[in-house]
């Protein structure tokens, strides 16, 4: 129903989406998997991930309460990329014993990951109307899918040529980080229900959140409301 309709700007925004679930997931197992091919023992590597984790909630929650949705996936996106560049640097001197910078750059770039792909998934619930929300989240986590399912393919990649699996991680990255410019900021707005709303946000026609908003402006907003109210009755 969202690809379907007339607006240039949805079906732009559908896209991004469709290619934002695939990055997040892609990069998200894509440096899981690749836990393997870094220095030192492979549970203690994987204990260490799964501490991330818990490490990224607080983050990811004081993240989006306190920065723009859009601003805070972009500064995600070039996390993932920087962490894919650092990781294709041969350097092999550890800097804490068996942590090499590859290798801490890889725990950082998997921590990015777990932080976008998160969001993302709360910035498509924001987006997408109450209408067709279902819906489109469940195309959505179907794109994800192919992206961890052609994870752990790219990693074998490497045996033809080495750091395909970070060169990938890196486009993928920077193209979603300039797709990003296009898409709109949900942040005290009003979340859609219904199609024409979603493109009224896209296009930037969308009203203020007023829980969202400061309590002066607020009162400001409520006064002018009861005095369109009793205009409209006179």
């Amino acid at each position: 129903a969202v690809v379907s309709t007339q607006s240039t700007g949805t079906r732009t925004t559908t896209a991004i989406f469709l290619f934002s679930w695939l990055t997040a997931s892609f990069c998200y197992w894509g440096l899981s998997f690749n836990v393997g091919d870094l220095i030192g023992n492979l549970y203690i590597n994987q204990i260490i991930i799964c501490a991330i984790d818990l490490v990224n909630r607080p983050i990811n929650f004081y993240g989006v309460r306190f920065m723009k949705r859009v601003s805070f996936l972009r500064a995600c996106n070039a996390g993932m990329a920087i962490s894919a560049i650092i990781c294709m640097i041969p350097y092999k001197k550890e800097i804490f014993p068996g942590f090499n910078i590859p290798k801490m750059s890889a725990l950082a770039g998997r921590m990015i990951a777990d932080l976008y792909f998160t969001t993302v998934y709360l910035y498509t619930s924001e987006v997408l109307p109450t209408s067709v929300r279902g819906s489109g989240l469940a195309i959505c986590s179907s794109t994800a899918r192919v992206g961890s399912i052609i994870a752990p393919f790219v990693i074998l990649a490497n045996k033809i040529s080495p750091n395909i699996n970070f060169t990938a991680i890196l486009i993928s990255s920077a193209v979603c980080f300039v797709c990003y410019q296009w898409m709109p900021e949900t942040q005290g707005k009003i979340f859609p229900g219904t199609l024409s709303e979603m493109q009224d946000l896209v296009e930037g026609r969308t009203r203020t959140n007023i829980i969202a908003m400061n309590t002066t402006d607020r009162e400001r907003l409520l006064d002018s409301s009861e005095s369109e109210d009793e205009t409209t009755m006179v």
